[in-house]
């Protein structure tokens, strides 16, 4: 249950991450977001996804 939460969390920060990118018409806005200007409800998502290469601007 808890991989499923997991899961789901990720989804949730991906979904606010690409919108987000979106309204900003890149993503190298929140490449460079300080962990403290990311909503608290995915802080610990981001810190457990820093491993994982983010997406860059063509």
């Amino acid at each position: 249950m808890a991989s499923l939460q997991q899961t789901l969390n990720t989804l949730d920060y991906k979904c606010w991450y690409y919108e987000t990118a979106l309204k900003a018409g890149t993503t190298d806005v929140l490449q460079n977001m300080p962990i403290e200007d990311i909503p608290e409800q995915f802080q610990e998502v981001r810190q457990n996804l820093t491993h994982v290469p983010m997406p860059t601007s063509a």
